[in-house]
């Protein structure tokens, strides 16, 4: 069951029990904010969420509801994925048709070996000058940005903006581990998929968009460390010793500087 049927389902369901949202969440030691937008169908839950509320309102779950939504989603789309693909191959009916595509897709194979064929030799030169770019970018200075560290596992630098995967650096008195960035490195400016920032000599900027902002601090996967923090609806502003890390499955980016700032977008 995918959203939003997955919210109604449980907003029928804790209705029967003749429950609200509070004595719901109480018994699932669960935040408000996160069952509210659960039953809205605006985020779909992690599987143990997902049981734990079910078990509260006796529902068996022994279905497909056992499954998380993505699971569902995923094995209902191979399945026809699947299908399709063995009625391709059968040529009884609609022959002509069927080999038109056939050929079609063995025309984009062929194009598409020979175009990674291609780059394959470009990327064999590119990665035997990581290790001399990740070395230089120690020493390089742009209008007074400059690394005093910089590690990463496979990273691309064009002269203004670097694209690194596995990257730690720090720059201008800012420490940055994170697991895929682009950073413009003369305008401290970068971007990493869920969130955006700039860098400042000691300061960092974080903006974040709003839905993971908000589940970020509902389930704690943000941690926020510092001599003060100060944390508002939309804004967290950390001063002194400043530590910003976010864990989330297997994602596990921190941010350390004097003063960091986390915006919601």
């Amino acid at each position: 069951m995918r959203q939003p049927e997955l919210g109604r389902k449980i907003l029928e369901l804790r209705k029967a029990k003749g429950l609200t949202q509070e004595e719901l969440v109480s018994r699932c030691n669960l935040n408000i904010r996160t069952l509210q937008r659960i039953e809205s169908g605006e985020v779909i839950p992690r599987a143990n969420t997902m049981k734990l509320i079910l078990t509260v309102l006796d529902y068996e779950f022994i279905n497909s509801l056992e499954e998380s939504p993505r699971q569902t989603s995923v094995s209902y789309w191979f399945e026809q994925f699947h299908k399709n693909v063995f009625d391709l191959f059968n040529l009884k009916t609609n022959a002509m048709k069927k080999i038109t595509i056939l050929s079609i897709i063995l025309s984009f194979v062929i194009l598409g070996l020979f175009i990674i064929f291609s780059k394959s030799n470009a990327q064999r030169e590119n990665e035997n000058n990581i290790s001399s770019t990740s070395e230089s970018l120690k020493e390089k200075a742009h209008d007074g940005t400059k690394f005093s560290f910089f590690e990463c596992k496979g990273c691309f630098d064009d002269g203004e903006e670097l694209i690194g995967r596995d990257v730690r650096f720090k720059l201008n008195g800012v420490y940055v581990s994170i697991g895929l960035i682009k950073l413009n490195q003369k305008k401290g400016e970068f971007k990493a998929g869920y969130m955006k920032g700039h860098i400042s000599p000691n300061k960092a900027e974080i903006y974040i968009y709003e839905a993971i902002f908000k589940e970020g601090i509902d389930n704690k996967y943000f941690e926020f460390k510092g001599t003060s923090v100060n944390q508002e609806a939309s804004k967290v502003l950390i001063k002194g010793s400043s530590l910003f890390t976010i864990n989330y499955e297997n994602v596990r980016d921190t941010i350390m500087s004097e003063e960091i700032s986390i915006i919601a977008l």
